[in-house]
């Protein structure tokens, strides 16, 4: 199957697709060691068979700050990473496709 032939399959067959994420905090600002949890909303506009359904989530972080004073203010930045993770929500392990119902 051509990729445009599987895109335009996709494209008809779902009709609602959204990643959120439950707030931690007022501020809504998540630090090292956080747990993060969420919902997945996959909605069908009909019967359909998949073989698996992943979600790879990467939390960074980018920060830029000064120091000093007058002429002598340094302009300084740092980056990290927290983490990468590839999650399986749907999966065979047989390699067969799973029944997605519309509803």
């Amino acid at each position: 199957m051509q990729f445009d032939t599987v895109g335009s399959l996709i494209s008809n067959t779902i009709k609602t697709f959204s990643v959120g994420y439950d707030r931690i905090n007022k501020t809504n600002v998540f630090t090292s060691g956080d747990p993060i949890s969420g919902t997945i909303t996959l909605e069908v506009t009909k019967d359909c068979k998949v073989q698996s359904l992943c979600i790879k989530l990467r939390g960074n972080a980018k920060v830029r700050w000064n120091e000093g004073s007058g002429k002598n203010i340094e302009i300084l930045q740092s980056r990290e990473k927290y983490f990468s993770i590839l999650q399986f929500i749907i999966q065979d392990h047989q390699g067969k496709l799973l029944d997605v119902f519309y509803l």
